[in-house]
């Protein structure tokens, strides 16, 4: 009786009809593949590849999908389940708008990264900002690690591909003589406690607008980070936890943000300490418009109201605050994060470097 070869084994025959050498192997999960070819050779070189694939477990599970079909699959099977809704849109949108119609019917176990390198080169060319071009080389390089994962392609060919170089520009941030003044400008306007807990604790704006008058103790002079403000452009408003386990704080209030919070208090009535006047939260649209347009009456130039944070962070680093303090009152998940955004605001590092030496030495 002959022996049946068995899954992963191959085999190699001449088919008179197709006037060609054909291997066949099946795979370990019943799928068969084969190669024709007029070189007996050849065949025989591609199933000897495929049997050490095999071996070394380095087989793809399904060669059928597209990159478009892999993609919606990430995303209903892996990124609606771990991911905000924000993000969530937001990957949505450059698989619809820039990843699929240049990409999309390539087959995933054909995606090799010249692919990629075209698609960046491409959307730069169409006037995509390069932090856009780096946010689709991200989302791209997540994606492909979980096809890796469950073996639908050898490697992460997203490894191999470039990213665009950053365009980066210097953070733009209030000095200390600029933020006394846009305190003063804004001190008799209704969000005046909210720039000054922007301005002396360094909340994000998520932060700021989820923030309940429960979390404040008047008495302790602390107040409890624990949630955050989504904003979800021309959706909806929700409240829910915050960004990261660290991002949960406990915080000492400076005098002068508990006297703007308890001044404050008295024309609220609401559980938001930030709020419209109906008690719903502040869209953060209409506080960024607000923001800049009090920048343009000072003459400053205009910013994120997220560089409020970095000034906070440029103020304690200037005055000699710990890093590692700073790292607890931004809320950072490491102080590795802080150093990499903030060291260039460290006054005198590299004379403090030069001088030690010089003590060890002297």
């Amino acid at each position: 009786m002959t022996k049946r070869r068995s899954r992963g084994e191959g085999t190699i025959f001449y088919s008179e009809k197709a006037s060609r050498w054909i291997g066949q192997l099946t795979m370990p999960d019943g799928r068969k593949k084969s190669k024709k070819s007029k070189s007996q050779g050849e065949v025989k070189k591609w199933l000897l590849t495929q049997r050490k694939a095999l071996q070394e477990g380095n087989y793809l599970k399904d060669e059928s999908y597209t990159v478009e079909a892999f993609l919606d699959r990430y995303i209903a099977d892996v990124a609606t389940n771990t991911l905000s809704i924000r993000t969530l849109l937001s990957y949505k949108y450059l698989i619809k708008n820039h990843i699929v119609p240049e990409i999309g019917s390539i087959k995933l176990s054909q995606l090799r990264p010249e692919h990629l390198q075209v698609l960046y080169t491409k959307k730069l060319n169409e006037g995509l900002s390069r932090r856009t071009v780096q946010y689709i080389h991200q989302f791209l390089h997540t994606s492909l690690r979980v096809a890796y994962k469950w073996g639908l392609v050898l490697r992460n060919v997203a490894d191999l591909a470039d990213a665009p170089a950053s365009d980066k520009k210097p953070t733009i941030i209030l000095t200390a003589t600029q933020a006394k003044k846009f305190l003063e400008t804004v001190r008799e306007d209704r969000l005046y406690a909210l720039y000054v807990c922007a301005i002396s604790l360094g909340l994000r704006e998520g932060e700021l607008l989820a923030l309940e008058w429960s979390d404040i103790d008047f008495k302790k002079h602390t107040l409890d980070v624990n949630k955050q403000l989504r904003y979800i452009p021309g959706q909806w408003l929700s409240i829910g936890p915050p960004k990261t386990k660290t991002s949960f704080r406990n915080l000492p209030l400076p005098e002068i943000a508990l006297s703007a919070l308890l001044e404050h208090q008295k024309n609220s009535s609401g559980t938001l300490i930030f709020a419209t006047g109906n008690g719903t939260p502040y869209s953060p649209r209409n506080i960024l418009r607000h923001f800049q347009k009090t920048l343009t009456k000072m003459g400053l130039p205009k910013m994120p109201f997220h560089n409020l944070r970095h000034s906070c962070a440029s103020f304690h680093l200037a005055m000699g605050t710990n890093p590692k303090v700073v790292q607890a009152l931004l809320g950072h998940s490491s102080v590795g994060i802080t150093l990499s955004t903030y060291s260039h605001l460290l006054p005198g590092v590299s004379e403090e470097a030069a001088k030690n030496i010089d003590k060890i030495f002297s």
